[in-house]
């Protein structure tokens, strides 16, 4: 292997099969990695934008704050903040890796290989709740040869279908077929026009794999280069040079197209999408709109959206979280919970609901078997999940549904800490301090003759934990009318369930009697809705949001307050505005 340093790309020249262009060979620049950001006080910030940037949480994410703080994290290499508004003030944005499930959704849609190759290969390491999040680091030899397999596995897959794969007919000219299917593949893979700089040494590829073999051979070759190619595992952005302003520089149309397509749908862009770069659409915001409008109605948006908010809450590990055998029925319930959180995120979704709701409903989605688990009258429903209603004094939207509950639930019985932390950090980015070094705290086990929280209390009373304490059980306590699986419970342990609680340091402080009362409050936070604006940033930009980011979540929560706070809405917005559009610039 060898590094072609007249290559702004840094592209590797790939001598044989099996070799990956590393991480390591790109410039730092476009990592976002080896500099020191020079970040400037912004000064005379607004109400308005310190809750939207405020402080930053435990979770790296930038946290409203109850105190308004406008402390902030620094920027990428020269980001400045700033002071006003009138110029792109995009923040760092390093090199994106293809996670997992970007990987299999793009071999699906480019070679029509559909078997999920990439779930054998190590989970993606995920920070601050998302696996988009940008990886620090570069890639293993064992990832590489990982590359490497899924590479083989799916080229073979290829050839086994090459008729319907070709644009041509090798009979009629096996190179001029060659070249046809690289510039088809490279384009696709690549997600941007191939240049021959591009082409030549996919087609070198080819005819080494030819010379191996025969025509199927090389395609073989070609196509385990493409899928070894770091243009393929990343997506590297230089922008439009003739773009480039003091700080910033505009994203090319197929960049805008690709930050696009892995956004809204996790994949390379479509053909419509990639006809609108082209044809210069994508240039002006209202290019930008029409093109997210179009693709939030595909179920690919759906699927990322439902994803998007199973990471937000930690949903993911209810296939894994353990129960006692006490709670009957809970193993057979899993799918079943997941899939009524599913369904109620992607009904509120299409009817383009607003965050308030997703915090408050006082009704869910659910089916026959789910309801009997619950204890609730059967919906009439064996297989399809339908709206229910729920009792608006017990049940408030995400929170009170099972899959949330049975998490951040323990073995046998409820957690109010974990249920407390998971409602500060998530949903309203508070600042809780990790616990003092070799703390040790022992919870009374669980007796027949006392409450959970009559147990848990004891926090409150230890001068080691009140502080903290005070603030996290109090939320928790409110959720305790549910038991360790997320079924309502009068009772724990014969005597009858205290769930009032309270909220402190946030905006809506004051008591509270139970979730349902808990929810109406979180849905009439604008710290919870500064909070669930920052999740969204860092999900869709792989990074919490930093100084440079000010102007873009400025405009991000002007629109969310102007759209009433709706999730499509919201959605759209996102890709109005600098931190999507533009980027830092890069020096090859």
């Amino acid at each position: 292997m060898h590094l072609d340093t007249r290559n702004p790309r840094h592209r590797c020249a790939l001598p044989a099969r099996g070799w990956l262009c590393s991480l390591t060979l790109l410039p730092l620049t476009v990592l976002g990695l080896g500099c020191t950001a020079q970040v400037k006080p912004s000064g005379g910030t607004s109400s308005a934008s310190a809750a939207a940037v405020g402080g930053a949480n435990s979770n790296g994410i930038q946290s409203a704050g109850g105190g308004g703080s406008t402390v902030l994290g620094s920027g990428g290499c020269g980001a400045i903040v700033p002071t006003t508004c009138n110029q792109p003030y995009p923040g760092e944005a390093p090199i994106r890796r293809l996670t997992r499930a970007e990987l299999n959704n793009m071999l699906a849609d480019l070679l029509g290989d559909k078997s999920r190759p990439a779930d054998l290969m190590p989970t993606d390491s995920v920070r601050f709740s998302y696996e988009t999040s940008i990886q620090p680091h570069g890639i293993s030899a064992p990832l590489v040869d990982q590359y490497m397999q899924v590479a083989e596995k799916v080229s073979l897959g290829v050839l086994s279908n090459l008729d319907s794969t070709l644009p041509c007919q090798p009979a009629n000219g096996e190179e001029s077929c060659a070249q046809a299917y690289i510039a088809q593949l490279c384009k696709g893979a690549f997600r941007r026009s191939c240049s021959a700089e591009d082409t030549a040494p996919l087609f070198a590829m080819w005819q080494k794999g030819r010379a191996a073999g025969d025509f199927k051979t090389g395609i073989q070759y070609l196509v385990e280069m493409v899928l070894q190619s770091a243009d393929f595992l990343y997506r590297p952005e230089f922008g439009d040079p003739a773009s480039a302003g003091a700080g910033f520089v505009k994203l090319s149309g197929s960049e805008v197209a690709t930050r696009l397509s892995y956004y809204l749908w996790s994949t390379e862009p479509d053909a419509a999408l990639t006809m609108a770069a082209d044809a210069g659409q994508l240039a002006t915001k209202e290019g930008v709109a029409t093109q997210a409008k179009r693709m939030l109605q595909d179920p690919r948006a759906h699927e990322a959206v439902q994803r998007f908010h199973e990471q937000w809450l930690g949903l993911d590990a209810l296939a894994t979280v353990a129960k006692s055998d006490t709670f009957t029925g809970f193993n057979a319930a899993r799918p079943l919970l997941k899939a009524e959180t599913r369904a109620f995120v992607d009904a509120l979704f299409t009817e383009n609901s607003d965050l308030g709701t997703l915090l408050s409903a006082p009704y869910s989605y659910s089916n026959d078997a789910l309801e009997s688990f619950y204890g609730l009258p059967s919906p009439g429903s064996a297989q399809a999940f339908k709206k229910v209603p729920r009792d608006a004094t017990r049940y408030a939207g995400i929170l009170t549904q099972g899959s949330f509950l049975a998490v951040n639930g323990k073995l046998n019985q409820s957690a109010p800490v974990m249920r407390g932390v998971q409602v500060l950090r998530q949903v309203l980015c508070a600042d809780l301090p990790a616990p003092p070094p070799n703390l040790k705290i022992t919870i009374p086990p669980p007796t027949a003759d006392t409450t959970t929280r009559a147990r848990f209390e004891q926090h409150e009373n230890d001068p080691a934990c009140s502080s903290c304490h005070q603030v996290i059980d109090r939320v928790g306590f409110g959720f305790e009318h549910f038991d360790a699986v997320g079924r309502w419970r009068d009772k724990d342990n014969n005597l009858l369930v205290d769930a009032s609680g309270a909220l402190m340091g946030t905006d809506v402080d004051g008591p509270f009697n139970g979730a349902g009362e808990l929810g109406q409050k979180l849905a009439n936070s604008e710290q919870v809705r500064s909070c669930y604006l920052r999740n969204v940033f860092y999900n869709v930009h792989g990074r919490p949001p930093t100084a440079p980011d000010r102007c873009s979540l400025e405009q991000l929560q002007a629109n969310f307050k102007t759209t009433q706070y709706t999730l499509q809405d919201l959605a759209v917005a996102v890709t109005q505005t600098d931190a999507f559009l533009y980027r830092t610039p890069v020096t090859p």
